[in-house]
């Protein structure tokens, strides 16, 4: 089974600062990467790319992050030289590093007359984040959740009257392991769990409450939807099935939150993969006109709040990172976030899913939510 690595992202709340960027070399040739070089008498053609299989490894002196050196399809072992982020040459027998200094490291290298992009491998004082290991591995029936979006807040007088629906959906045993209920807390800025986003905009929500599944906009519902109509969405999408599985691992670093998210092809097409993180029992007052408290469980408390947003490649596109798989090949995704010091990170926990390519859009096909320090494994119907 094939396993393509995904770009390791480090993420600063809100804000992506790329792994990968072009080296500025003096003296760099526009045609660079399209000249020739030979091993032995055989001449050789492409981009040089350096690769690297464990962009997150432990800072112990003993886990190792192992390059390959590639020009066009074929590896180069001679000739090759390491640089690091300033430019500075840096020695790596084996082509292995390791280190016992937590931080993140940058390399790229030179081969001849060409030079590869930059390469970051982060070394962590905590355990790695590991995925467990896919329980049936040649099987892609996969079990299928929907993503749910809340658009709510606390100055929201008519917003306890979606939480009452959604409540009830996760109180019915026979949909609470359907779907995944994330919370974007976006009406009022005064609200302690409001992030600034525009994925109110982007899904088209005009009025509160509202949500909607999967990243498609056309799925809105709002507190006049009966429930029947919910649950009959969620069965559709899951008697449709899965095209794709997600599993995940995450774990906490000093104020970082590293997970190691997977993702699995049933069949072949290109997929997108995202995370957000969501926090528990955050306390706000809220506004109620009219909603009952069905549950015994007040407004005040707000779950599955939307903390940071991984995945968004344009304005109105939430969608992720890019995997081209074939049917049984499967990818990993590193993502970095830094926590700030209001989080609470016991109450933290990380939402995984993958979303399928319709035509020119993509609209999630599967999630997962990972407790924080915890993992989740490839899931099956049973």
């Amino acid at each position: 089974m094939k396993k393509l690595l995904g770009l390791f992202t480090a993420i600063s709340l809100l804000a992506l600062m790329p792994a990968c960027t072009q080296t500025s070399v003096p003296g760099d040739k526009d045609d660079n990467q399209k000249d020739s070089t030979d091993v032995g008498n055989k001449p050789l053609t492409g981009e040089l790319t350096l690769l690297v299989d464990e962009p997150v490894i432990r800072a112990d002196g003993k886990s190792e992050a192992t390059f390959t050196v590639m020009v066009g399809e074929t590896e180069v072992t001679e000739g090759v030289k390491f640089y690091d982020g300033n430019d500075k040459p840096v020695e790596l027998p084996d082509m292995k590093f390791t280190t016992t200094v937590p931080g993140v490291y940058t390399f790229w290298v030179s081969y001849k007359t060409k030079f590869s992009d930059k390469v970051e491998v982060m070394a962590m004082s905590a355990m790695v984040p590991v995925i467990p290991t896919d329980p049936k591995p040649e099987s892609s029936d996969f079990h299928r959740r929907s993503l749910l979006i809340q658009f709510t807040g606390t100055g929201c007088g008519y917003c306890p009257l979606m939480v009452n629906t959604i409540r009830r959906l996760a109180s019915d045993t026979s949909y609470a392991d359907k779907f995944v209920h994330t919370a974007c807390h976006t009406y009022n800025d005064t609200d302690p769990a409001y992030i600034q986003t525009n994925l109110t905009g982007a899904m088209g929500v005009g009025a509160y409450p509202s949500c909607i599944f999967n990243l498609d906009k056309t799925t809105l519902f709002q507190t006049n939807t009966s429930d029947a109509a919910i649950k009959d969405y969620l069965d559709k999408k899951y008697d449709e099935g899965a095209r794709v599985g997600v599993a995940g691992a995450c774990v906490t670093d000093g104020s970082q939150l590293v997970l190691r998210a997977g993702i699995k092809a049933g069949k072949a097409g290109s997929y997108r993969l995202a995370a957000w993180v969501l926090e528990d029992g955050i306390v706000g007052k809220q506004q109620n006109y009219m909603a009952k408290d069905e549950f015994g469980m007040g407004f005040d408390v707000h779950d599955n709040c939307i903390r940071a947003i991984y995945g968004q490649n344009a304005s109105k596109d939430f969608t992720g990172q890019t995997f081209n798989l074939e049917a049984g090949e499967t990818g990993d995704m590193f993502v970095i976030f830094d926590m700030p010091s209001y989080w609470v990170q016991e109450n933290l926990h990380v939402v995984v899913f993958a979303s399928a390519q319709d035509g020119t859009t993509y609209t999630v096909n599967n999630c997962i939510d990972i407790p924080v320090n915890s993992s989740a494994a490839f899931s099956y119907k049973e």
